[in-house]
């Protein structure tokens, strides 16, 4: 484990559980308040999945008929979770190497091929936490001499209170179908529409908005501080993801339409993987910043 941070913010990374932040919490007027949501009773994660974020590469979300596609080039992923398809990549079941860590950054990095994957790809991360802004850059590169499927994903929980509200504007919703996947692109209903901040639903939620403008807010007053989450080009996608009765929820930057894993063509108004030639590399980077009301 890696503990990273400066006064105010800090974080723990976990290299061997699939390079994922176990925690991340602000100190501010005499208390410890969670920026992300870590596992209960602050037991460390079992898996990335289970952690406070996790990256997602080389896809992000679920492989229809897992499988992905670079032009006319098919690769067959296998499953990866105890459900049929092959969920956010595998990049979150490898233990990252540690390539450079100091107090307030680490760089980590991934290199996966033949055989345990169907094509080579090599993946790095850098996690920067700083006095209010947590940051985290990631890059998917093709070491091979063919084209490969290629997308990038963020996965951070955030805690929710009874008065945590979400703000956010997009330009299209994705219903979602069997299987968890989308199937198709309507005008976002009123009360899923977060463009002048709401509460979050009651209700499952496991929805995609097309058009993200690459801000979100999340107030949380109990903590005494807003949220603003930041993602660059080409995370214009953002995944809701709402469990009932849970006290976290997750937003979900990534570079492609969720369940959209070929590189062309796509679904209406859909964004696809992008189609990496060897040397070619895609890159993208988050941002959390503490707004502290205290």
């Amino acid at each position: 484990m890696l503990e990273l941070g400066l006064a105010s913010l800090r974080a723990t990374v976990y290299p061997d559980l699939g390079g994922a932040v176990g925690s991340l919490d602000w100190r501010g007027g005499g208390a410890v308040r969670p920026v992300l949501a870590s596992p209960p009773r602050g037991a460390p994660p079992s898996s990335a999945l289970s952690a406070a974020l996790f990256a997602m590469l080389p896809f992000a979300n679920r492989a229809p008929g897992n499988r992905l596609t670079a032009g006319p080039h098919r690769f067959a992923v296998p499953p990866n979770t105890d459900g049929p398809l092959a969920l956010h990549g595998v990049g979150w079941q490898h233990a990252w190497t540690v390539a450079e860590a100091g107090s307030a950054e680490c760089r980590l990095t991934l290199t996966v091929g033949p055989p345990d994957y169907p094509f080579a790809f090599a993946a790095s991360q850098v996690i920067t936490v700083a006095e209010e802004v947590f940051e985290l850059d990631l890059t998917v590169a093709n070491p091979g001499d063919g084209p490969i499927p290629a997308g990038l994903g963020v996965h951070p929980y955030f805690p929710r209170r009874p008065d945590t509200t979400v703000r956010f504007a997009a330009r299209d919703f994705w219903l979602e179908g069997p299987g968890h996947l989308p199937t198709d692109p309507i005008t976002i209903p009123k009360e899923l529409d977060f463009a002048q901040g709401r509460a979050l639903p009651n209700t499952w939620r496991n929805n995609c908005y097309s058009g993200w403008s690459g801000t979100a807010t999340i107030h949380q007053p109990d903590f005494g501080f807003d949220l603003q989450l930041s993602a660059s080009w080409p995370l214009g996608e953002l995944m809701l993801y709402v469990p009932p009765n849970d006290d976290r929820f997750a937003l979900e930057p990534q570079s492609h339409t969720s369940g959209v894993v070929v590189t062309a063509p796509v679904p209406r108004r859909a964004t696809g993987l992008c189609c990496l030639e060897p040397g070619e590399i895609l890159t993208a980077s988050m941002t959390i910043q503490v707004i502290s009301a205290i």
